[in-house]
């Protein structure tokens, strides 16, 4: 007489889950599936998901007597989102850091970012920025099977530059010279008797007057300066 097996699967899966197929027990085993899968075993694991893994899987079993018998089951993929994140940095320290995350319209989106920064949403805001929040912040998106992507994004905060230029006036000109210091290196001199852009440069006869340092860093973003 026929066997009458059962057949089932761990599925639904998302692309890179690991699977398993399920059958009664019996004294031989013999399964087939897409990809030319096969195997011999009563329950054999399916590693690594993926779509072109999907479709009917056949198990075809004996009893001792030699009697025989098959069943099939399904195994079904749910699409996996494939998720993007951005940033609107460069930022300047104190300003708020914009996070946003595509597609819209997934079920849930989990941020996490440097000092166990926490958040959810498609975009976040971290407001008060300071150079210790920049590095990778990291998105985790869901859709409505439960399928999982992911994606980061790097920010970057620079810290606000404060423009002092040491004292030098009245000053007495050593063998016709006298040198323009700042307490932070990178800005740039512009003055009378200054080469334009040069770091503690020194000023000759002709460069009596006002003298500023200027510090711009990205791009503009965030700037000071200083007179003397």
């Amino acid at each position: 007489s026929s066997l009458l097996p059962e057949a089932s699967n761990s599925g639904p899966y998302c692309g890179g889950d690991d699977g398993q197929l399920f059958t009664g027990t019996y004294a031989s085993y013999s399964w087939t599936g897409p990809l030319g899968f096969s195997s011999t075993q009563q329950n054999p694991s399916l590693p690594n998901v993926q779509p072109s893994q999907s479709g009917q899987y056949t198990v075809v079993v004996s009893d001792e007597n030699g009697c025989t018998g098959s069943a099939t089951t399904m195994v079904i993929m749910n699409p996996t989102p494939t998720v993007t994140a951005s940033n609107t940095g460069p930022y300047c320290q104190g300003s708020t850091i914009q996070l946003s995350s595509e597609p819209a319209g997934l079920a849930s989106y989990q941020w996490t970012g440097p000092q166990n920064y926490n958040g959810n949403g498609q975009s976040v805001s971290r407001s008060n920025s300071t150079p210790t929040m920049s590095g990778t912040y990291t998105v985790v998106a869901s859709n409505s099977n439960g399928c999982t992507g992911s994606a980061t994004t790097n920010v970057i905060v620079d810290a606000n530059v404060n423009a002092t230029i040491n004292p030098i006036s009245p000053v007495c000109l050593d063998n016709g010279l006298v040198q323009l210091t700042a307490q932070t290196q990178g800005g740039l001199w512009s003055g009378p008797g200054v080469a334009s852009g040069s770091f503690n440069p020194n000023a000759d006869e002709s460069g009596v007057g006002t003298h500023t340092i200027s510090y711009e860093i990205n791009n503009g973003a965030c700037s000071d300066s200083d007179q003397t």
